[in-house]
């Protein structure tokens, strides 16, 4: 197995189909050596190889100093027309029945809590490690902070350089990587079963003795700025940077940039010791859920685990409480007019807050959401893109979160079509409420798009271990998954009407990113709420006097928020 991960076959080891599954591996054969089992002979040669045959290897094509590749032609070739019916599409008289794995909840030692889904078929364990504040424990103090000190984590710690993290992980077929999303700070795992002892032991240095090296600090803190760079100069992530402060507010929880990377004045602020207090009052047994997926029971992780982890407690002061999140009522729209001069194309963005993902309105909303933008036949996309041929691809998203989470609109657009693509957008949300309703066909198409994925879905163990994370960060019951195909195929049209008033144009805060030059005559002509224009930093143009973000450092200490401009 060790080989097989090596050679990136682990992944063809749980999927079925896609770029990296079975079926493409055994194609590959096939094509290549005439044998779909061809995979057995490359892992040997891996096995046997020693040292002398790789460099006699590069010798032999490393060493003419040029390299040619000769394209040879295949001959005329034709579908065959005998053995398969092309006038329609195939039908699928029946579907597997699906279950969800089993979840299992232990406390360890250390009071972490475990939450267990065991996974056989493939001798390979998932941990996800998940504490408790991510982006939304960045209000009131530094931006970025979460993230960064995520981002630190496996840059070294008090034994190991990042070098011989990274090395010993490959040693051990194992996948380690830290990050941070809106609610929490992850490290997360993919080990193989034979080796899932020193692969917590590493972990478990990762966890609890980062290193914060100053040197190494200051090499992330170069990347992490020229990557606030690269998210304004991309009308993408910059629109995701403005949209959860106009949404929200500067002082909510929610309402920092959702791209997590903070702001270049308060990275270029943030001190070792910044991350060493995160670290202290975050990184903590006591705010900690492990989620693991896979050949293994809840006796032996809680084993493996303990034993990863002795001596690990908690500090005697408490975990910092992030504050309730909930969005001010609005009654009327905004738009933000985001100034890139020379842009190739505009991006529209549209978004609000709605109930949190553990609603009990959470399958319709994902159902109406699939109907107006969530897939590729959705109407905003078959309309910007099939239709009119304005955009390479629109759609919506319902971004997961506890407290009120975000519902985006998005479309990336030809600039001379900015005003008419507004018009459409604005004119998809109103139809979807009732000037145009979700139709039967719509509806039926939805649910299977919601339940017919579910194989795929689930595939990998990865795969399980997010959902099994969704089950307990959102409240769900743990049994969620059992029936869900039952409660989606269940919905009615007037279920996924109840919930349209999500999409609600003159409640939502509309960010427009191109050239102002050229698109502010037909964006103010729209009157979609009071236009406010800003450069990439959020700073207000002149001609749009009603509000400016600021940033303030006081003591070490770097606050965001919003005072009348001048």
């Amino acid at each position: 197995m060790e080989i097989l991960r090596a050679n990136g076959l682990d992944v063809a080891y749980e999927r079925v189909g896609g770029r990296s599954g079975k079926t493409v591996v055994l194609a590959e054969g096939w094509l290549y050596a005439g044998d779909p089992g061809f995979y057995r002979r490359q892992l040997q040669w891996m096995r046997e190889a020693s040292p002398q045959d790789v460099a006699g290897v590069a010798r032999e094509w490393l060493g003419h100093g040029y390299h040619q590749v000769d394209v040879v032609p295949f001959g005329n070739l034709a579908a065959d027309a005998q053995h398969a019916d092309r006038s329609r599409l195939p039908t699928v008289d029946r579907t597997p029945e699906l279950t969800f794995p089993a979840i299992e909840r232990a406390t360890l030692g250390s009071g972490a809590q475990l939450v267990l889904a065991k996974r056989e078929g493939a001798p390979l364990v998932e941990l996800l490690a998940q504490f408790g504040g991510g982006f939304t424990s960045d209000v009131g103090g530094p931006l970025g902070l979460a993230a960064f000190t995520a981002g630190m984590l496996d840059e070294g710690t008090s034994t190991r350089t990042a070098l011989q993290i990274s090395a010993e992980a490959e040693r051990l077929g194992a996948q380690l990587s830290t990050s941070a999303s809106l609610g929490s700070s992850d490290v997360r795992v993919s080990s193989l079963k034979a080796n899932l002892t020193p692969t917590l032991a590493l972990m478990a240095d990762v966890i609890r003795n980062p290193a914060f090296a100053p040197a190494e600090i200051e090499r992330v803190r170069n990347i992490w700025l020229a990557q606030i760079q690269q998210e304004k100069a991309q009308a993408q992530s910059l629109a995701l940077r403005l949209m959860p402060p106009a949404i929200y507010g500067p002082n909510s929880p929610y309402g920092t940039p959702l791209t997590g990377s903070g702001d270049a004045t308060s990275i270029r602020a943030l001190t070792r010791e910044d991350l060493v207090r995160f670290h202290r009052q975050r990184i903590r047994p006591d705010n900690v859920t492990f989620y693991v997926v896979g050949d293994i029971d809840v006796a032996g992780a809680t084993a493996a685990l303990d034993t990863a982890l002795r001596g690990w407690s908690a500090p005697a002061e408490p975990v910092p409480q992030v504050p309730s999140v909930s969005a001010p009522a609005r009654s009327s729209p905004r738009l933000i007019l985001v100034d890139r001069p020379n842009a190739p194309q505009s991006v529209i963005f549209a978004g609000r807050a709605t109930t949190p993902s553990g609603a009990p309105s959470a399958l319709a909303q994902i159902a109406m959401n699939n109907v107006f933008g969530g897939q590729f036949t959705a109407r905003v996309n078959m309309n910007l893109r099939e239709d009119k041929h304005w955009s390479y691809g629109a759609g919506s998203a319902l971004i997961g979160a506890r407290g009120e989470r975000p519902f985006v609109v998005f479309a990336p657009v030809q600039t001379d079509k900015t005003k008419e693509s507004l018009a459409e957008v604005a004119k998809e949300l109103r139809g979807i409420r009732g000037e145009r309703p979700v139709t039967p066909e719509e509806l039926t198409f939805a649910q299977k798009g919601q339940t017919l994925t579910l194989p795929g879905r689930w595939e990998t163990g990865g795969a399980v271990s997010s959902d099994v994370g969704e089950i307990v960060r959102y409240g769900l019951d743990d049994r969620y998954f059992d029936g869900y195909a039952a409660r989606v195929n269940a919905l009615t049209l007037g279920d996924l009407s109840g919930v349209a008033s999500v999409v609600h144009p003159d409640r939502m805060i509309w960010v427009v990113v191109g050239d102002r030059g050229k698109i502010e005559a037909g964006v103010r002509e729209m009157k979609l709420g009071t236009v406010r224009s800003l450069d990439a930093d959020g700073n207000v143009l002149e001609g749009s006097k009603r509000w400016a973000p600021r940033l303030t450092v006081r003591a070490g200490r770097v606050s965001w928020r919003r005072w009348p401009a001048a």
